[in-house]
C-alpha cells in the first residue's frame, strides 16, 4: 500500500511559513493569512477545529484556503483538495507565486543530521516519495541566484527613504522602482512584499487603477 504524499502547493506554503518564521502555525491565534503576491493570498488553519479567517471563510483543520484577486481559487490540505485550473488562475501560477514570494532561505533537512528539531520542520519532509536531493538542489540553485538579497532590499529602502524626504512618498509603482534599481520586475515585486511581511514598508493599492505603490514606513526612512 502506497504511504500518502505530501502534495506540492502544500509543500510549498509550509516552506513559507518556515522561512517567514512563523511556525509553528497551532501556536498562532486563528489561522495563519498571507498574501502573496498582488494577485495570491492564503489563510492556513493549524488547529484541530474549523476557523473562520478574516474573509469570512471557514478553513477547515490543516487546510489552506486560496483566493486569486479577491475570489475563491482552492481549499486543500497535505493529502489533496480542489484548486482553480484557469488560464491566469491554476496550481502551477499558485506554486510560482510561492516560490518567488520571499527569498529563498536554506532550512537544514533531516539528511544533514540538524534539521529534526526545527518549528515545524517534519512538515515538508513527512511522507514518501518526496525526492529530498533534488529539493536540495533546488534550494541550492535559489541561493546562489538570491545571494545578493539583502543588498537589493537596502537599496530599495534606500529609494523609498528619499522620496519620503522629497515628499514624494508612495508615488513610484512597482515597475519604476525596478527600472531605477535596474532589477527585474518579479524579483522587485518579490523584494517589495519580503520587506512589508517585515514591517518595514506598506504596499497600497490605488483604486482607480489597482496599481501597487510601496511606501516606507516613517521609523525606516533613511
Amino acid at each position: 500500500m502506497a504511504e500518502p504524499r505530501i502534495i506540492t502547493a502544500f509543500d510549498e506554503i509550509a516552506q513559507l511559513a518556515i522561512r517567514l518564521g512563523v511556525v509553528p502555525l497551532n501556536a498562532r491565534p486563528g489561522c495563519w493569512e498571507f498574501q502573496v503576491d498582488e494577485h495570491w493570498w492564503i489563510a492556513v488553519n493549524g488547529h484541530r477545529e474549523s476557523l473562520k479567517c478574516s474573509k469570512g471563510v471557514a478553513v477547515e483543520p490543516f487546510n489552506a484556503y486560496v483566493e486569486f484577486n479577491g475570489w475563491p481559487a482552492g481549499s486543500f490540505n497535505p493529502a489533496g483538495g480542489i484548486m482553480a485550473a484557469g488560464e491566469a488562475a491554476n496550481e502551477d501560477a499558485f506554486i510560482a507565486a510561492l516560490r518567488a514570494a520571499v527569498p529563498a532561505l536554506r532550512r537544514p533537512t533531516p539528511a544533514d543530521g540538524r534539521g529534526s528539531d526545527l518549528p515545524g520542520a517534519g512538515l515538508c519532509w513527512r511522507g514518501a516519495g518526496v525526492d529530498r536531493a533534488a529539493v536540495r538542489r533546488r534550494r541550492a540553485m535559489r541561493a546562489a541566484k538570491d545571494w545578493d538579497w539583502r543588498s537589493r532590499h537596502e537599496r530599495i529602502l534606500a529609494l523609498l527613504g528619499r522620496n519620503a524626504n522629497a515628499g514624494v512618498d508612495g508615488v513610484a509603482t512597482v515597475r519604476e522602482i525596478a527600472q531605477q534599481l535596474d532589477v527585474g520586475y518579479q524579483l522587485t515585486l518579490r523584494d517589495l512584499w519580503a520587506l512589508a511581511s517585515q514591517g518595514k514598508i506598506t504596499m497600497k493599492r490605488r483604486e482607480r487603477d489597482g496599481r501597487l505603490f510601496p511606501s516606507i514606513r516613517q521609523e525606516n526612512a533613511l
